[in-house]
């Protein structure tokens, strides 16, 4: 399952705004601090969780919001839609693909394949993730980037320096990282756990690189840009981070306006993701 596109109408800062993803691709969406990248990470939630995660402006002259999320599996397009109407939420979903004459009995198009095969999400900031790093993983990592000869020597520093002494005790002791090393085990760690399992569920990342070197961005982006030839991948990230265009589907925009009476949307990141 991938993700086509989402748009959102009066959702936090942005009016209208829609963007188009690429399957089996690092999609890559750039923005400044507060011109809406959590908001669309969040965006992407909601149909999953619900309005746990929603603040609604009890203003009687709030306009309507719309949150429409596109996917495709197995030729199958689907539509989950969440509308909020005078307060109150209504959910719409469509799915549309080509009949199969062998076997009718095949088609469901009451289950949705977003809630089946549901994201991997992550915020590197907020998420707990179990760091323990082992040899299949440090394997794995190597394997992706093999041909990027310039991060894999900073990943066999990361190796070399932190995780084979892990390794080595039998008791796991724990080991202080810095806040950019930690950031960097959880892209990884998850990573790796969507590769052993097998997903076939896209990855959403939002917050990353936020204090990460120039250097240690380099090593992430080869690792994400690799295992997305084969998984979509969907990273929201800064504006002023150096980054490969070919990757970048979007761009937020600057003029952020007066919307202080549209429909709003915070994330409690920490009880949803961890």
């Amino acid at each position: 399952m991938y993700i086509n596109s989402v748009q959102v109408i009066n959702y936090g800062p942005l009016e209208n705004f829609k963007v188009n993803f690429k399957p089996n691709c690092l999609n890559i969406i750039e923005g400044s601090f507060g011109h809406g990248k959590t908001q669309l990470f969040g965006a992407l939630l909601i149909p999953l969780v619900g309005e746990k995660v929603v603040r609604k402006h009890k203003d009687s002259d709030s306009p309507n919001a719309t949150i429409s999320i596109s996917t495709t599996h197995k030729n199958i397009t689907q539509k989950n839609e969440l509308n909020y109407i005078e307060d109150n939420f209504f959910y719409k979903f469509s799915s549309i693909g080509p009949f199969n004459h062998e076997n009718p009995m095949e088609h469901q198009e009451d289950i949705s394949y977003y809630h089946t095969f549901t994201p991997l999400f992550l915020s590197p900031e907020e998420t707990k993730v179990n760091l323990s790093i082992d040899v299949k993983d440090i394997e794995l990592i190597s394997h992706l980037i093999m041909d990027d000869t310039e991060a894999l020597k900073m990943w066999n520093d990361i190796v070399n320096t932190y995780l084979i002494k892990y390794l080595s005790e039998w008791d796991k002791n724990f080991i202080h990282v810095s806040h950019g090393l930690e950031q960097i085990l959880k892209l990884i760690k998850v990573v790796c756990i969507h590769a052993k399992n097998k997903l076939n569920s896209p990855i959403v990342i939002d917050g990353s690189f936020m204090t990460l070197s120039s250097d240690a961005s380099k090593v992430i982006f080869s690792i994400l840009s690799a295992y997305s030839k084969s998984i979509q991948i969907i990273l929201f990230t800064l504006s002023s981070l150096e980054i490969d265009n070919s990757y970048l589907v979007a761009k937020l925009p600057e003029n952020r306006g007066d919307y202080t009476h549209q429909f709003l949307m915070i994330l409690d990141i920490i009880a949803v993701l961890c």
